[in-house]
């Protein structure tokens, strides 16, 4: 068996040397961590972060977490490997198998060993501003934010993304438009994915068809500020793709119908997706309430708010929110998502001139 020695000398940085270890460690075993949890290690965390500003773990130190009653409710990344087994042990947990990492309300995650640096460039932008953060990415020689998530690596997932895929031409034109950081993954669904919610990996294997239905769901930030806009758009000519277009036409129409109301009567977020429930059914769908609209602000929105505008017992403020409206076919697999701001007429700018 081949023998490994490394040399190190005064000034070297951790991570040329634990980088290259941990690629060698990792190819002597793939056996799980058997050692048992310590329950006062979990109470001693409990407590720690309840008075800490933030708390949260790389790879599967989510297990800790979870053990400890952190997870109940919450959004966490976790290495792709172990993402199943800590939705089982976790039911409560909401595991995002496809993120690098995720930030929810105090709780912050990440995915696997490197996916660390990913996480601490984010903490460090939030605290030390995006331009720190990019010059220690540049003397780090890696990425302020990976393009894509998890799914390049994991063989459960879906294959790694070509130059020509819509996800890799979408986040193109963004890079293109000199948006570079996004707060959450780029996404192109299509066919039965279209149904699916946000918080859900993709589901692999699903074929782009002749006569099909996909949206873009995209999440540019701008300096700090969050963005969020999703459109549905369809292909071909066919039976099948003119019911799919009329779902497109029917989630961008309810949205424009159900922002028309929140301008005129001002309800609660509760009593606006009770409204949008009610007039999906009238046109011959169901609405998804898994994408219930959410607060923006500067990164990240849940230090403000984190649930959905769903479930927002107020009168939600304008230029602060967006609202999300996803229709599913009530029997067979295809929907349509459409998105933007909720905003007030006065609001938009006035003609030129």
């Amino acid at each position: 068996m081949p023998s490994l020695a490394i040399l190190i000398f005064p000034g070297v940085q951790a991570l040329d040397v634990s980088g290259p270890m941990d690629v060698f460690a990792e190819a002597n075993s793939f056996l799980p961590a058997a050692q048992p949890y310590d329950a006062v290690l979990n109470a001693w965390l409990a407590r720690a972060a309840g008075k800490a500003g933030r708390h949260g773990s790389i790879c599967n130190g989510a297990f800790l977490l979870g053990h400890a009653g952190l997870l109940d409710g919450k959004k966490v990344a976790t290495h792709w490997n172990d993402a199943a087994a800590l939705a089982a042990r976790f039911p409560l947990a909401q595991v995002d198998a496809d993120s690098i990492y995720v930030h929810d309300g105090k709780l912050v995650s990440s995915a696997g060993v490197t996916a660390g640096i990913d996480l601490a460039l984010s903490l460090l932008a939030d605290d030390g501003g995006a331009q720190q953060a990019l010059q220690v990415a540049r003397c780090l020689v890696v990425y302020t934010q990976r393009q894509g998530g998890q799914s390049k690596f994991s063989p459960h997932l879906t294959p790694v993304v070509d130059a020509a895929s819509p996800v890799a031409q979408a986040q193109q034109v963004l890079l293109d438009m000199g948006l570079a950081l996004s707060w959450h993954p780029t996404r192109v669904r299509s066919g039965r994915n279209t149904t699916k919610p946000m918080k859900r990996a993709s589901e692999p294997g699903v074929v782009w068809q002749d006569h099909d239905i996909f949206f873009l769901d995209i999440a540019p930030r701008v300096q700090a500020w969050e963005g969020d806009g999703g459109a549905t758009f369809t292909v071909g000519d066919s039976v099948e793709q003119a019911e799919y277009a009329r779902c497109a036409r029917d989630a961008e129409y309810l949205f424009h119908q159900v922002r028309g109301v929140w301008q005129r009567e001002r309800l609660t977020g509760a009593a606006l997706y009770a409204y949008a429930e009610k007039e999906a059914r009238k046109l011959g769908w169901e609405l998804n309430f898994d994408l219930g609209g959410h607060r923006v602000s500067d990164f990240p929105h849940a230090t403000i708010y984190a649930g959905a505008l769903a479930d927002a017992d107020f009168l939600p403020s304008s230029m602060r929110w967006i609202l999300d409206i996803h229709l599913r076919h009530p029997t067979l697999p295809y929907g349509a998502f459409f998105e933007d701001m909720l905003l007030d007429d006065s609001d938009y700018a006035g003609p030129c001139g």
